[in-house]
């Protein structure tokens, strides 16, 4: 798993949303414990009927998503530590937030492929 990374989730009602938030707090390759934290605040974001759930590959996949950008910026913005202890506080401490509902952010619907250039989106969003 990647330090960020996006979890896809389908509801029964709500249909197939995405999230970003970090990836190796809990275990540097296993998704489930991840999965598992995550899967207990998503309640909190209106999905009560969760049919399925899973890590992607990479962010790309949800780059189309309404508010991927501005997720990816807010978490870049956040500088992981890289001595030992410093490193081991900063994950206990994303463990716990995760684990409250926090530091998972949700990126929302699908809305359309995440590239090309700005007179490009300028001439289908106007």
């Amino acid at each position: 798993m990647e330090d960020i990374v996006a979890i896809k989730v389908k509801d029964k009602v709500k249909g197939v949303v995405a999230f970003l938030t970090w990836g190796r707090v809990f275990d540097r390759l296993d998704p489930e414990p991840l999965l598992a934290a995550v899967s207990h605040s998503l309640v909190n974001f209106g999905l009560k009927k969760v049919v399925e759930m899973n890590v992607c590959e990479c962010l790309q996949e949800v780059s189309g998503h309404a508010y991927f950008f501005e997720a990816l910026v807010a978490m870049s913005r956040k500088q992981i530590p890289t001595q030992g202890s410093k490193y081991k506080a900063w994950l206990m401490t994303k463990r716990k937030e995760i684990t409250r509902g926090k530091e998972i952010y949700y990126i929302g619907y699908y809305v359309g492929e995440a590239g090309g250039t700005f007179i490009d989106s300028l001439t289908q969003h106007c």
